[in-house]
């Protein structure tokens, strides 16, 4: 059957001599592999989209249980694809490669495609932050942010990765106490929605807030990407 489905590449690869497999989360159908003939000749009809970042709408033939197809013909929509600016583009590649790590699972065509409209207009600490925030419920390891994982006392000075979230100063013992504005910032971002971005920009939200929320993440989650790394040394330049 042929389908005409909107997308967001994620990622492109090499493959063959002319060819591209390009990695896209569709808005139906998920995370998608498709086969860009030609992708590497000047004269290849679909050849401007070998770029990762852009939304477009894709023509396949679509096949029951398959989730690679030749790609018959992709047109662009929008370039969220900034080659002038390195810091975002590591941020959209982190939001990427995590989609790419549990898109089988879940579809997250919502969540990427409101990210990268997000970062557009905002910094993309606050942006990444919160897209891992809304995996993190869809995944169902949210944080505990209404007060101590324990007790449930609603003075909390510390965050706790193992215990799952804030502890209040009886139960953090030995665990280096956060300041009031992370753990204001913190609670925040995993209460909040992308409609909440303006609000959230206005709370001075910076890279210490951003790596204590990827550190929950990547903590819960159980895997790695090569992305975050750089992504987070190029924070510190700045």
């Amino acid at each position: 059957m042929i389908t005409k489905e909107e997308g967001i590449i994620l990622s492109v690869d090499d493959y063959k001599e002319y060819d591209a497999l390009l990695k896209v989360v569709l808005k139906e159908s998920g995370l998608f592999t498709f086969i860009l003939k030609g992708a590497k000749k000047l004269s290849g009809k679909n050849n401007k989209l070998t770029m990762p970042f852009l939304k477009a709408e894709f023509i396949y033939e679509k096949k029951e249980y398959k989730t690679i197809a030749s790609l018959q013909k992709g047109s662009l929509i929008e370039n969220y694809y900034r080659k002038d600016d390195l810091l975002k583009l590591s941020g959209l590649e982190v939001i990427a490669d995590i989609t790419l790590k549990i898109g089988d699972d879940y579809n997250l065509y919502e969540e990427v495609k409101q990210s990268f409209e997000a970062a557009l207009e905002y910094p993309l600490p606050l942006v990444c932050a919160l897209y891992m925030a809304k995996v993190s419920k869809l995944l169902g390891f949210n944080p505990i942010i209404d007060g101590c994982v324990i007790c449930s006392n609603p003075k909390v000075v510390a965050i706790s990765n193992n215990d799952g979230g804030f502890l209040c100063e009886r139960h953090a013992l030995n665990k280096p106490k956060s300041p009031v504005k992370s753990l204001r910032n913190f609670r925040l971002i995993n209460k909040a929605d992308f409609k909440d971005l303006k609000v959230l920009k206005e709370y001075d939200y910076d890279k210490n807030d951003f790596i204590l929320e990827a550190e929950f993440f990547f903590y819960h989650a159980d895997f790695k990407i090569k992305s975050y790394p750089f992504f987070k040394s190029l924070l510190n330049m700045f």
